[in-house]
């Protein structure tokens, strides 16, 4: 990721959405320093201008998992954590049932990044976990999620490998070179 990051940042794009992640205990098993480094990459990508937007996972909290786990590279505090709801015309909820391993967004408290002081009226994480994911949220849940054209047949989609590029799309035509956006995004 980080060499995507940093090609990314190189061609001066504007936004990058990434649709994938894996839980922070996988990025610990794999070489050392490897999410410190996709966090170095997505810092200098914002100080170039780059919105960087990433999925928060589709696993639940525990991310198919034991515990609470959150995505690398959602889960670096200069990249956007994108989670999912279940929404109707009536009602937004979190998507998913709280049940671990079940289908439903990703989030949780991170054990690698920090809590991050941009991230105003977070609640308080537990001992020894720092930054909260996600950042914002919008419709994952497969059943309400966004609706799609594809081949002129109308699709409804979901996961938060949805909500990354929604909101990148939407980033994309706010402006260009934006950066570091999460503390206007907390603050509001």
């Amino acid at each position: 990721f980080a060499a995507v990051i940093n090609a990314a940042s190189k061609a001066k794009c504007d936004v990058l959405s990434i649709s994938w992640g894996n839980d922070e205990k996988a990025w610990q098993a794999g070489s050392a320093g490897a999410a410190a480094g996709v966090e170095s990459a997505a810092q200098s990508a914002a100080v170039a201008g780059m919105i960087i937007l990433a999925a928060a996972g589709d696993g639940s909290s525990s991310d198919g998992d034991t515990g609470t786990n959150v995505d690398v590279p959602a889960a670096c505090p200069h990249v956007i954590g994108c989670g999912g709801t279940s929404k109707t015309s009536s009602s937004e909820v979190v998507w998913g049932d709280g049940v671990a391993k079940d289908p439903g967004t990703g989030g949780g408290f991170s054990m690698l990044f920090p809590i991050q002081s941009f991230q105003t009226g977070a609640p308080t994480p537990p001992t020894g976990l720092g930054r909260m994911v996600p950042d914002l949220s919008a419709d994952a849940d497969p059943n309400t999620g966004l609706e799609i054209v594809v081949g002129g047949a109308s699709v409804i989609v979901g996961g938060t490998s949805a909500v990354a590029p929604f909101y990148a799309g939407l980033f994309a035509a706010s402006g260009k070179q934006l950066g570091f956006i999460s503390p206007a995004l907390w603050a509001n």
